[in-house]
């Protein structure tokens, strides 16, 4: 395959040849009709114009250089003067030089015929202004011969004009059509290159709403030929499910010129349903008419698998989590806690026995004094990791002893409650201490809040907690907050069935609300 520049360069080539075989011809016609010396219609005149507004500034040197055998050596009048030749040579060459330099400079997409303002700048430079500065050196050069100056001034300048103004355009139209189609079509070429490599699916439609163009990969997915594909509507591979609800969001972005992204199953080839990340956006003309729309399609079915795989690691987790510590919470309070206790007991013993012994007896209340501290601490501890009001489904008197141990001089913690229509299920109760238990601890570390509300309301069907305080805030989805267990809480409730959302702004505080669906769990409970 040739590389750009090698096809430029032939390119280039070829047109100078056409150009050194069509010179010859143009200038014999000329000398042929010419009259005491002047032409009547330069044709030389028109295509050395029309070879230098087609060719590169660089190569303008080779068309004139190309003029110099024939003007000349061939069809040369007998007894014309070298000067005047010379003359002649410098006038014509200027006449074609002059106006392709300003037109291309003015012009460089070449469209001199496009419209009326183009045309008129092609008219007063090539029509006029070089044609008029040719004729006076060209009058000039023939007074010097005996001719009158006006006269000649008016046939070499009328001339030049009608060539410039009829021949010339008759030659560049055809040629720049075909250059601006073969450039039209290297260009969608090239895009269709460009978008059948494109690692996802492309589409475009037109202003009907109806596809009117796929790329391979769209083609490849769905086993279609471009002309099947277009005959058949494409939401006739969604999933039967999905597609009444694609097709809505589909006619009613078209409707409103608006950007859709959805997600959906779609049929392939091969007759398995993939999920497919589906979007589009409106396109417009230069004037701002609406053209359709152009969008792309992705297969995500292997990262919405491994998504859901990470999801139910994760609940698998915390179910292991907490029923960890469940066991240790269990095994602290029935075993540990028991046997301090006994230990306590003993201790008692042992004091009164020796309670004449004033000294012993002191270490022994002081030993037993400990022993209570760490009795309570274990008891406190196991109540944190398997609240026992919890399991007796009593979520209002947990969360209260909860913001009541979180009270002290530097700030206050409020308890609000509705009235529970219905006892809660632990598959509640448990995932909403959870998360009030994370956010005050969040609030109490970062937040730097003096007063924290917390409110719990049940009705019927759910079962909402919110936790909001009046500290520094921060901005959702920063890093700039460590240790707030944001993800851990949201993957609770997700894996819980419930749904959790969080508020805040730098200055305003902070709002964590969680809810869970009450249904579900009494349905879940009765059935057990």
């Amino acid at each position: 395959m040739n590389s750009p520049e090698s096809e430029a360069h032939s390119t280039s080539l070829v047109r100078l040849l056409l150009f050194v075989l069509a010179f010859p011809a143009a200038y014999y016609f000329e000398t042929a009709s010419a009259q005491d010396g002047i032409a009547p219609f330069p044709f030389a005149d028109a295509v050395l114009l029309c070879g230098l507004l087609l060719s590169r500034p660089k190569e303008w040197w080779l068309y004139v250089l190309a003029t110099v055998p024939i003007r000349f050596f061939l069809f040369v009048p007998p007894g014309t003067p070298l000067w005047f030749l010379f003359a002649g040579f410098l006038s014509d060459s200027l006449k074609g030089l002059l106006p392709a330099w300003l037109l291309r400079r003015a012009s460089r997409d070449r469209a001199w015929f496009d419209n009326l303002h183009e045309f008129s700048r092609y008219f007063l430079v090539a029509v006029v202004l070089a044609p008029g500065l040719s004729a006076l050196a060209g009058g000039a050069a023939y007074t010097a011969l005996g001719h009158g100056f006006w006269t000649s001034y008016k046939s070499y300048f009328f001339g030049s004009a009608l060539s410039s103004l009829v021949l010339a355009p008759f030659i560049l139209l055809p040629v720049i059509t075909y250059q601006q189609r073969r450039q039209l079509r290297e260009s969608e070429e090239r895009f269709r290159s460009l978008v059948d490599v494109a690692p996802v699916m492309l589409w475009m439609s037109g202003t009907d709403a109806r596809c009117t163009f796929f790329n391979k990969p769209w083609l490849d997915f769905t086993g279609l030929s471009l002309k099947e594909q277009a005959e058949q509507d494409w939401v006739v591979r969604v999933h039967p499910e999905d597609r009444e609800r694609c097709v809505n969001k589909y006619l009613s972005a078209f409707k409103s010129r608006e950007n859709f992204t959805m997600e959906y199953r779609l049929l392939r080839n091969d007759g398995v349903c993939r999920w497919v990340l589906h979007n589009g956006v409106p396109r417009y003309a230069d004037d701002g008419t609406f053209l359709g729309y152009v969008g792309s399609r992705v297969d995500f079915t292997d990262r919405r698998e491994a998504e859901e795989h990470l999801r139910e690691l994760s609940t698998q987790l915390l179910n292991a989590q907490e029923t960890e510590r469940g066991r240790i919470g269990h095994e602290l309070h029935d075993g540990l806690a028991q046997k301090l206790c006994a230990l306590s007991i003993d201790l008692s013993g042992l004091s009164r026995k020796y309670e004449r012994n004033v000294r012993l007896g002191a270490d022994l209340a002081d030993l037993q004094h400990h022993l209570r501290d760490l009795f309570r601490d274990v008891l406190r501890l196991a109540h944190q990791l398997r609240p026992t009001v919890v399991e007796g489904l009593v979520l209002s008197v947990a969360l209260r002893n909860l913001c009541q141990q979180a009270t002290d001089d530097k700030r206050t913690v409020l308890f609000v409650q509705s009235e529970e229509v219905t006892p809660l299920p632990e598959s509640v109760s448990l995932p909403l201490y959870r998360i009030a238990e994370e956010s005050l601890r969040n609030a109490l570390t970062h937040s730097g809040a003096t007063l924290i509300n917390m409110e719990l309301s049940v009705s019927a069907t759910t079962a909402r907690l919110s936790v909001r305080d009046n500290g520094c805030g921060f901005v959702v989805g920063s890093n700039t907050r460590p240790g707030l267990g944001l993800s851990g809480m949201s993957e609770r409730m997700r894996s819980s069935g419930g749904v959790f959302s969080i508020i805040s702004n730098p200055g305003e505080g902070t709002t964590v609300m969680a809810a869970m669906p009450l249904t579900q769990s009494m349905e879940v409970g009765s059935t057990a």
